[in-house]
């Protein structure tokens, strides 16, 4: 090992994926899908666990009326702020 293996073919140390070999790149490539799948896990297993406390979605009633009176108190397209375009 030691540092024979860490110049590598050309001598040079960590040269990237076009003037050295893949192993770099792979290495990086595995580091990021683990990152990935990690926070996908964590990331799921804590909206799981707040969902089985407290549901977050509304109702299917709510969800088919809209959220703007529930959630703000007021239409989001009152009808009086439609000003018709002149011809």
């Amino acid at each position: 090992m030691g540092a024979a293996a860490y110049l590598g073919l050309a001598g040079q140390g960590v040269t990237g994926l076009l003037h050295g070999d893949a192993r770099q790149f792979l290495c990086q490539l595995m580091g990021a899908t683990l990152y990935a799948a990690w926070a996908f896990g964590a990331t799921y297993a804590v909206f799981w666990g707040v969902n089985k406390v407290k549901s977050m979605r509304v109702s299917p009633q709510v969800e088919e009326d809209g959220l703007d009176y529930p959630e703000f108190g007021m239409g989001g397209y009152p009808e009086d702020a439609v000003i018709p375009a002149p011809y």
